[in-house]
Protein backbone atom coordinates (compact mmCIF):
# COMPACT_ATOMS: atom_id res chain seq x y z
CA UNK A 1 0.00 0.00 0.00
CA UNK A 2 2.86 2.52 1.12
CA UNK A 3 4.80 1.68 -2.45
CA UNK A 4 1.77 1.89 -4.74
CA UNK A 5 1.27 5.85 -3.01
CA UNK A 6 4.72 6.22 -3.59
CA UNK A 7 4.84 5.35 -6.83
CA UNK A 8 1.81 7.59 -7.81
CA UNK A 9 3.61 10.37 -5.98
CA UNK A 10 6.44 9.85 -8.28
CA UNK A 11 4.37 9.52 -11.46
CA UNK A 12 1.92 13.04 -10.67
CA UNK A 13 5.36 14.62 -9.41
CA UNK A 14 7.51 13.75 -12.16
CA UNK A 15 8.57 16.88 -14.27
CA UNK A 16 7.92 15.99 -18.11
CA UNK A 17 10.01 17.83 -20.63
CA UNK A 18 8.54 17.62 -24.13
CA UNK A 19 10.92 17.60 -27.31
CA UNK A 20 11.53 20.29 -28.61
CA UNK A 21 10.07 21.16 -32.14
CA UNK A 22 12.01 20.61 -35.62
CA UNK A 23 12.90 23.93 -37.01
CA UNK A 24 11.52 24.86 -40.09
CA UNK A 25 13.50 24.74 -42.89
CA UNK A 26 11.10 26.60 -45.66
CA UNK A 27 9.90 29.53 -46.00
CA UNK A 28 13.06 31.45 -47.28
CA UNK A 29 15.15 31.37 -43.53
CA UNK A 30 18.28 32.81 -44.10
CA UNK A 31 21.66 31.30 -42.12
CA UNK A 32 21.76 34.44 -40.49
CA UNK A 33 18.22 33.73 -39.07
CA UNK A 34 18.60 30.17 -38.38
CA UNK A 35 22.53 31.03 -36.40
CA UNK A 36 20.67 33.65 -33.81
CA UNK A 37 17.84 30.95 -33.13
CA UNK A 38 20.21 28.55 -32.03
CA UNK A 39 22.20 31.43 -30.21
CA UNK A 40 19.19 31.77 -28.64
CA UNK A 41 17.75 28.48 -28.00
CA UNK A 42 21.38 27.92 -26.54
CA UNK A 43 21.42 30.91 -24.18
CA UNK A 44 18.50 29.91 -22.83
CA UNK A 45 18.21 26.33 -22.53
CA UNK A 46 19.91 26.37 -19.03
CA UNK A 47 17.12 29.20 -17.85
CA UNK A 48 14.59 26.10 -17.01
CA UNK A 49 17.36 24.23 -15.22
CA UNK A 50 18.62 27.11 -13.61
CA UNK A 51 15.24 28.02 -12.06
CA UNK A 52 14.52 24.72 -11.46
CA UNK A 53 17.86 24.61 -9.42
CA UNK A 54 17.05 28.16 -7.20
CA UNK A 55 13.54 26.85 -6.90
CA UNK A 56 14.76 24.07 -5.03
CA UNK A 57 17.12 25.82 -2.95
CA UNK A 58 14.59 28.48 -2.16
CA UNK A 59 12.22 25.62 -0.87
CA UNK A 60 14.80 23.86 1.22
CA UNK A 61 15.74 27.37 3.01
CA UNK A 62 11.79 27.95 4.12
CA UNK A 63 11.08 24.36 5.69
CA UNK A 64 9.18 25.13 8.42
CA UNK A 65 10.78 24.39 11.31
CA UNK A 66 8.38 22.07 11.96
CA UNK A 67 9.07 20.07 9.26
CA UNK A 68 13.01 19.27 11.03
CA UNK A 69 12.07 15.45 12.09
CA UNK A 70 13.85 12.82 10.50
CA UNK A 71 10.68 11.42 8.47
CA UNK A 72 10.56 14.61 6.51
CA UNK A 73 13.89 13.63 4.93
CA UNK A 74 14.07 9.34 5.74
CA UNK A 75 11.57 7.71 3.52
CA UNK A 76 11.49 4.88 6.26
CA UNK A 77 8.08 3.57 5.06
CA UNK A 78 7.75 3.20 9.36
CA UNK A 79 5.02 6.30 9.34
CA UNK A 80 1.79 6.01 6.38
CA UNK A 81 2.93 9.49 4.96
CA UNK A 82 5.18 10.47 2.40
CA UNK A 83 7.75 13.09 3.31
CA UNK A 84 7.56 16.25 1.11
CA UNK A 85 11.65 16.46 1.37
CA UNK A 86 13.08 12.87 0.61
CA UNK A 87 16.42 12.49 0.85
CA UNK A 88 16.92 8.73 1.16
CA UNK A 89 14.47 5.95 1.09
CA UNK A 90 14.76 2.74 3.13
CA UNK A 91 13.02 -0.75 1.45
CA UNK A 92 10.64 -2.24 4.29
CA UNK A 93 9.76 -5.35 2.55
CA UNK A 94 10.96 -8.66 4.31
CA UNK A 95 9.68 -12.42 4.88
CA UNK A 96 7.93 -13.81 8.10
CA UNK A 97 9.88 -17.34 8.82
CA UNK A 98 7.42 -17.77 11.64
CA UNK A 99 4.40 -16.29 11.78
CA UNK A 100 3.71 -16.67 15.66
CA UNK A 101 2.81 -13.76 17.35
CA UNK A 102 4.39 -14.60 20.25
CA UNK A 103 8.00 -14.31 18.61
CA UNK A 104 7.90 -14.20 15.69
CA UNK A 105 10.93 -14.63 13.16
CA UNK A 106 11.26 -12.67 10.75
CA UNK A 107 14.40 -11.99 7.89
CA UNK A 108 15.72 -10.01 4.99
CA UNK A 109 17.84 -11.66 2.95
CA UNK A 110 20.43 -13.11 5.24
CA UNK A 111 19.67 -11.05 8.25
CA UNK A 112 16.94 -12.33 10.51
CA UNK A 113 15.27 -10.91 14.02
CA UNK A 114 12.84 -12.48 16.15
CA UNK A 115 10.51 -9.50 18.29
CA UNK A 116 6.96 -9.27 19.68
CA UNK A 117 4.59 -6.89 19.73
CA UNK A 118 1.54 -8.84 20.48
CA UNK A 119 0.74 -9.30 24.09
CA UNK A 120 -1.15 -8.05 27.13
CA UNK A 121 -0.95 -4.80 27.93
CA UNK A 122 1.63 -3.74 24.75
CA UNK A 123 1.53 -0.29 23.19
CA UNK A 124 3.52 1.22 20.48
CA UNK A 125 6.69 1.84 22.64
CA UNK A 126 6.79 -1.62 24.56
CA UNK A 127 7.63 -4.09 21.68
CA UNK A 128 10.65 -6.60 22.25
CA UNK A 129 13.62 -7.58 19.93
CA UNK A 130 14.82 -11.02 21.20
CA UNK A 131 16.99 -12.00 18.37
CA UNK A 132 19.17 -9.74 15.83
CA UNK A 133 21.88 -10.93 13.02
CA UNK A 134 23.10 -8.40 12.10
CA UNK A 135 26.70 -8.71 10.81
CA UNK A 136 28.09 -6.38 12.77
CA UNK A 137 31.56 -6.72 14.26
CA UNK A 138 32.99 -4.33 16.30
CA UNK A 139 36.78 -4.73 16.11
CA UNK A 140 38.12 -1.22 16.46
CA UNK A 141 36.85 0.05 20.12
CA UNK A 142 40.00 2.24 20.46
CA UNK A 143 38.69 4.24 17.51
CA UNK A 144 35.54 4.45 18.39
CA UNK A 145 35.78 5.68 21.96
CA UNK A 146 38.68 8.49 20.73
CA UNK A 147 35.94 9.53 18.20
CA UNK A 148 33.25 9.57 20.96
CA UNK A 149 35.45 11.47 23.27
CA UNK A 150 36.43 13.86 20.66
CA UNK A 151 32.32 14.49 20.01
CA UNK A 152 31.88 15.00 23.97
CA UNK A 153 34.89 17.74 24.67
CA UNK A 154 34.00 19.46 21.28
CA UNK A 155 30.31 20.31 23.22
CA UNK A 156 31.23 22.80 26.33
CA UNK A 157 27.93 23.57 27.32
CA UNK A 158 27.56 20.20 29.47
CA UNK A 159 25.78 19.76 32.82
CA UNK A 160 27.75 16.57 33.78
CA UNK A 161 31.24 16.73 33.62
CA UNK A 162 32.61 15.70 30.02
CA UNK A 163 35.38 13.31 31.46
CA UNK A 164 32.62 11.44 33.40
CA UNK A 165 30.56 11.37 30.59
CA UNK A 166 34.35 9.95 28.24
CA UNK A 167 34.60 7.36 31.06
CA UNK A 168 30.92 6.16 30.59
CA UNK A 169 31.37 6.02 27.51
CA UNK A 170 34.57 3.91 27.30
CA UNK A 171 33.41 1.82 30.43
CA UNK A 172 30.40 0.75 27.57
CA UNK A 173 32.46 0.18 25.21
CA UNK A 174 34.88 -1.76 26.80
CA UNK A 175 32.06 -4.51 29.06
CA UNK A 176 29.59 -4.37 25.82
CA UNK A 177 32.14 -5.40 22.91
CA UNK A 178 34.22 -8.29 23.76
CA UNK A 179 37.44 -8.25 22.11
CA UNK A 180 37.12 -12.53 21.65
CA UNK A 181 35.76 -14.46 18.49
CA UNK A 182 32.57 -13.80 17.07
CA UNK A 183 30.04 -16.38 17.45
CA UNK A 184 28.25 -16.46 13.80
CA UNK A 185 27.90 -13.20 12.89
CA UNK A 186 26.56 -11.51 15.61
CA UNK A 187 28.63 -9.89 18.40
CA UNK A 188 28.75 -10.96 22.50
CA UNK A 189 29.65 -9.78 25.18
CA UNK A 190 30.86 -11.07 28.64
CA UNK A 191 29.65 -9.93 31.70
CA UNK A 192 31.03 -11.71 34.86
CA UNK A 193 29.44 -11.34 38.52
CA UNK A 194 31.06 -10.00 41.27
CA UNK A 195 30.21 -12.88 43.87
CA UNK A 196 31.67 -16.08 43.53
CA UNK A 197 28.71 -18.57 42.70
CA UNK A 198 27.48 -16.30 40.01
CA UNK A 199 27.74 -18.06 36.77
CA UNK A 200 29.39 -15.78 33.76
CA UNK A 201 26.63 -14.95 31.05
CA UNK A 202 26.80 -14.09 27.19
CA UNK A 203 24.46 -11.45 25.93
CA UNK A 204 24.55 -10.17 22.52
CA UNK A 205 24.57 -6.62 21.76
CA UNK A 206 23.68 -7.02 18.07
CA UNK A 207 19.56 -6.27 19.22
CA UNK A 208 20.22 -3.43 21.10
CA UNK A 209 21.83 -1.78 18.37
CA UNK A 210 19.37 -2.76 15.50
CA UNK A 211 16.62 -1.98 17.99
CA UNK A 212 18.23 1.76 18.39
CA UNK A 213 18.28 2.26 14.68
CA UNK A 214 14.34 0.92 14.74
CA UNK A 215 13.55 2.94 17.82
CA UNK A 216 14.97 6.19 15.70
CA UNK A 217 13.44 5.58 13.04
CA UNK A 218 10.53 5.76 14.69
CA UNK A 219 10.19 8.61 16.81
CA UNK A 220 7.91 9.12 19.05
CA UNK A 221 5.23 8.70 16.65
CA UNK A 222 2.86 5.80 15.96
CA UNK A 223 4.01 3.25 13.11
CA UNK A 224 4.20 -0.18 12.13
CA UNK A 225 7.19 -2.12 14.31
CA UNK A 226 7.78 -4.94 11.58
CA UNK A 227 8.52 -1.83 8.95
CA UNK A 228 10.61 -0.31 11.08
CA UNK A 229 12.69 -3.45 12.26
CA UNK A 230 12.97 -4.11 8.65
CA UNK A 231 13.84 -0.66 7.29
CA UNK A 232 16.80 -0.54 10.09
CA UNK A 233 18.37 -3.26 8.41
CA UNK A 234 18.35 -1.47 5.24
CA UNK A 235 19.65 1.30 6.76
CA UNK A 236 22.40 -0.60 8.38
CA UNK A 237 23.23 -1.42 5.10
CA UNK A 238 23.40 1.63 3.25
CA UNK A 239 25.66 2.23 5.79
CA UNK A 240 27.65 -1.02 5.32
CA UNK A 241 28.17 0.08 1.41
CA UNK A 242 29.83 3.63 1.99
CA UNK A 243 31.57 2.26 4.74
CA UNK A 244 29.90 4.26 7.66
CA UNK A 245 28.99 1.63 9.93
CA UNK A 246 31.61 3.22 12.26
CA UNK A 247 28.96 6.50 12.32
CA UNK A 248 25.93 4.10 13.57
CA UNK A 249 27.68 2.46 15.79
CA UNK A 250 29.09 6.05 17.54
CA UNK A 251 26.18 7.04 18.00
CA UNK A 252 24.11 4.43 19.17
CA UNK A 253 26.85 4.61 21.93
CA UNK A 254 26.54 7.99 22.44
CA UNK A 255 22.19 7.55 22.82
CA UNK A 256 23.47 4.93 25.39
CA UNK A 257 25.46 6.82 27.57
CA UNK A 258 24.56 10.79 26.98
CA UNK A 259 21.47 11.73 28.32
CA UNK A 260 19.30 15.26 26.38
CA UNK A 261 19.76 16.27 29.76
CA UNK A 262 23.20 16.39 30.23
CA UNK A 263 23.41 18.75 27.38
CA UNK A 264 22.66 23.06 28.11
CA UNK A 265 21.40 24.12 24.73
CA UNK A 266 23.83 26.65 23.05
CA UNK A 267 25.15 27.95 19.49
CA UNK A 268 27.42 25.41 18.83
CA UNK A 269 26.98 23.81 15.64
CA UNK A 270 28.45 20.67 17.05
CA UNK A 271 26.56 16.95 16.85
CA UNK A 272 25.63 16.81 20.60
CA UNK A 273 23.66 20.39 20.28
CA UNK A 274 22.40 19.75 17.08
CA UNK A 275 20.58 16.37 18.70
CA UNK A 276 19.59 18.99 21.96
CA UNK A 277 17.89 20.94 19.45
CA UNK A 278 16.53 18.63 17.46
CA UNK A 279 15.26 16.53 20.78
CA UNK A 280 13.27 20.21 21.35
CA UNK A 281 11.35 19.75 18.23
CA UNK A 282 8.68 17.00 19.64
CA UNK A 283 8.02 19.26 22.59
CA UNK A 284 4.58 17.98 24.25
CA UNK A 285 4.89 14.57 22.57
CA UNK A 286 8.16 14.05 24.64
CA UNK A 287 6.19 13.92 28.11
CA UNK A 288 6.17 10.70 28.54
CA UNK A 289 9.64 8.44 29.52
CA UNK A 290 8.91 5.89 26.25
CA UNK A 291 8.16 8.58 24.23
CA UNK A 292 11.02 11.00 25.46
CA UNK A 293 13.42 7.46 25.06
CA UNK A 294 12.53 7.18 21.75
CA UNK A 295 12.71 11.13 20.51
CA UNK A 296 16.10 11.46 21.82
CA UNK A 297 17.13 8.16 19.56
CA UNK A 298 15.79 9.79 16.54
CA UNK A 299 17.43 13.20 17.59
CA UNK A 300 21.01 11.60 17.83
CA UNK A 301 20.73 9.70 14.86
CA UNK A 302 19.05 12.32 12.71
CA UNK A 303 21.96 14.53 14.04
CA UNK A 304 24.62 12.22 12.87
CA UNK A 305 23.24 11.75 9.48
CA UNK A 306 23.42 15.09 9.14
CA UNK A 307 27.37 14.74 8.86
CA UNK A 308 27.00 13.14 5.78
CA UNK A 309 27.04 14.62 2.51
CA UNK A 310 23.56 13.78 1.18
CA UNK A 311 21.92 16.08 4.47
CA UNK A 312 24.53 19.15 3.66
CA UNK A 313 21.89 21.32 2.86
CA UNK A 314 19.30 20.27 5.38
CA UNK A 315 22.04 20.60 7.90
CA UNK A 316 23.10 24.24 6.72
CA UNK A 317 18.93 24.78 7.48
CA UNK A 318 19.08 23.43 11.20
CA UNK A 319 22.09 25.38 11.93
CA UNK A 320 20.30 28.27 10.52
CA UNK A 321 17.50 27.57 13.11
CA UNK A 322 19.80 27.17 15.97
CA UNK A 323 21.09 30.46 15.62
CA UNK A 324 17.45 31.94 15.45
CA UNK A 325 16.35 29.76 18.25
CA UNK A 326 19.59 30.45 20.44
CA UNK A 327 18.68 33.86 20.38
CA UNK A 328 15.49 33.87 21.25
CA UNK A 329 15.73 31.36 24.02
CA UNK A 330 18.69 34.03 25.50
CA UNK A 331 15.67 37.00 25.77
CA UNK A 332 13.39 34.26 27.77
CA UNK A 333 16.11 33.54 30.03
CA UNK A 334 17.84 36.93 30.52
CA UNK A 335 14.73 38.95 30.44
CA UNK A 336 11.36 39.52 31.95
CA UNK A 337 8.04 39.13 30.70
CA UNK A 338 7.14 42.39 31.25
CA UNK A 339 10.13 43.72 29.67
CA UNK A 340 9.65 41.52 26.54
CA UNK A 341 6.05 42.49 25.98
CA UNK A 342 7.27 45.96 25.17
CA UNK A 343 9.36 44.62 22.05
CA UNK A 344 7.56 41.38 21.00
CA UNK A 345 3.85 40.56 22.73
CA UNK A 346 3.78 37.08 21.15
CA UNK A 347 7.01 35.68 22.92
CA UNK A 348 6.14 37.61 25.99
CA UNK A 349 2.96 35.83 25.74
CA UNK A 350 4.68 32.56 25.06
CA UNK A 351 7.31 32.89 28.07
CA UNK A 352 4.40 33.67 30.51
CA UNK A 353 2.72 30.19 29.52
CA UNK A 354 5.92 28.25 30.22
CA UNK A 355 6.60 30.62 32.94
CA UNK A 356 3.68 29.09 34.52
CA UNK A 357 3.72 25.58 33.26
CA UNK A 358 7.64 25.66 35.56
CA UNK A 359 6.42 26.99 38.42
CA UNK A 360 2.72 25.32 38.68
CA UNK A 361 4.22 22.36 40.75
CA UNK A 362 6.78 24.30 42.50
CA UNK A 363 7.65 28.24 42.81
CA UNK A 364 11.18 28.00 42.99
CA UNK A 365 12.00 24.88 39.72
CA UNK A 366 15.53 24.09 38.84
CA UNK A 367 17.27 26.21 36.37
CA UNK A 368 17.86 23.19 34.42
CA UNK A 369 14.33 22.47 33.82
CA UNK A 370 13.64 25.92 32.96
CA UNK A 371 16.56 26.19 30.43
CA UNK A 372 15.20 23.26 28.83
CA UNK A 373 11.39 24.79 28.83
CA UNK A 374 12.63 28.03 27.27
CA UNK A 375 14.20 25.69 24.38
CA UNK A 376 11.08 24.51 23.60
CA UNK A 377 8.85 27.62 24.03
CA UNK A 378 11.64 29.36 21.76
CA UNK A 379 10.60 26.48 19.16
CA UNK A 380 7.44 27.00 19.31
CA UNK A 381 7.80 30.52 18.64
CA UNK A 382 8.72 29.75 15.44
CA UNK A 383 6.26 27.53 14.84
CA UNK A 384 3.10 27.86 12.15
CA UNK A 385 0.02 28.38 14.51
CA UNK A 386 -3.28 29.70 13.74
CA UNK A 387 -4.17 33.16 14.09
CA UNK A 388 -6.78 31.87 16.75
CA UNK A 389 -4.07 30.27 18.61
CA UNK A 390 -1.84 33.02 18.68
CA UNK A 391 -4.97 35.49 19.51
CA UNK A 392 -5.39 33.06 22.76
CA UNK A 393 -1.73 33.80 23.57
CA UNK A 394 -2.18 37.78 23.36
CA UNK A 395 -5.35 37.60 25.82
CA UNK A 396 -3.47 35.51 28.29
CA UNK A 397 -0.65 38.56 28.35
CA UNK A 398 -3.13 41.48 28.62
CA UNK A 399 -4.89 39.61 31.31
CA UNK A 400 -2.12 39.22 33.06
CA UNK A 401 -0.90 42.65 32.56
CA UNK A 402 -4.04 44.40 33.29
CA UNK A 403 -4.00 42.29 36.69
CA UNK A 404 -0.29 43.04 37.30
CA UNK A 405 0.54 39.42 37.95
CA UNK A 406 3.60 39.04 39.91
CA UNK A 407 5.05 36.29 37.18
CA UNK A 408 5.44 38.78 34.71
CA UNK A 409 8.45 40.37 36.56
CA UNK A 410 9.61 37.38 37.61
CA UNK A 411 12.93 35.67 36.88
CA UNK A 412 13.52 31.73 37.38
CA UNK A 413 17.21 31.30 36.38
CA UNK A 414 19.68 33.43 38.27
CA UNK A 415 22.41 35.04 36.08
CA UNK A 416 25.59 32.81 35.67
CA UNK A 417 28.41 34.37 37.16
CA UNK A 418 31.00 35.38 33.88
CA UNK A 419 34.12 33.43 34.19
CA UNK A 420 36.57 33.97 31.39
CA UNK A 421 38.89 31.90 30.13
CA UNK A 422 42.60 32.66 29.90
CA UNK A 423 43.78 31.65 26.52
CA UNK A 424 45.83 28.78 26.54
CA UNK A 425 49.16 31.44 24.37
CA UNK A 426 48.70 33.67 27.51
CA UNK A 427 50.41 31.19 29.30
CA UNK A 428 53.38 31.47 26.85
CA UNK A 429 52.98 35.18 26.03
CA UNK A 430 52.98 36.68 29.44
CA UNK A 431 56.23 35.04 30.85
CA UNK A 432 57.86 36.18 27.57
CA UNK A 433 56.73 39.33 28.23
CA UNK A 434 57.92 39.98 31.87
CA UNK A 435 61.31 38.28 30.54
CA UNK A 436 61.39 40.91 27.83
CA UNK A 437 61.01 43.74 30.26
CA UNK A 438 63.57 42.49 32.60
CA UNK A 439 65.79 41.82 29.89
CA UNK A 440 65.47 46.01 28.56
CA UNK A 441 65.74 47.06 32.41
CA UNK A 442 69.26 45.45 32.51
CA UNK A 443 70.24 46.25 29.40
CA UNK A 444 69.41 49.95 29.92
CA UNK A 445 70.96 49.85 33.79
CA UNK A 446 74.45 48.17 31.53
CA UNK A 447 74.61 51.00 29.26
CA UNK A 448 73.59 53.63 31.75
CA UNK A 449 76.42 52.47 34.27
CA UNK A 450 79.08 52.02 31.19
CA UNK A 451 78.28 55.65 30.10
CA UNK A 452 79.38 57.09 33.57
Amino acid sequence: MVQEKSLLYWKNNKTKREPLAPLNKKGGKTMKTLTCIILAFLFLLPLPIMAETQQQSQQQQQIPIDKLVMPNFVYDHCHLIIPSLKVIELNESFINEIGSEVAPKSCKGQVCWSWQTWKAGADFFTWQLYDSTLPLKISNIEKISKSISQTIKQTETLRKSSSNLIDATQEFLKSSFSTGKEKGITRERTITGQKSQEQASELNITPMFHKYLAMALQGPYPAAYPLCISSAVDLFYKAYDSDRVNDLVEVFVIYKTVKPEDIEFSQQKTMLNRAKFLFSLYGDLIKGENEKKYAWAQATLFAKLLEWPEFAQVKTTVDEYIDKVYNTYTMMKTKTTKELAEKDKLLAAIKLLTDKYNTKNNPNPESSVVEDEYVNAAVYYYGQKSPKETENLIQELDKAMQQNDQILTAKLINPKPITQKIPKFAFFIIPAVVIGVIGVFLYIKKKHKTHQ
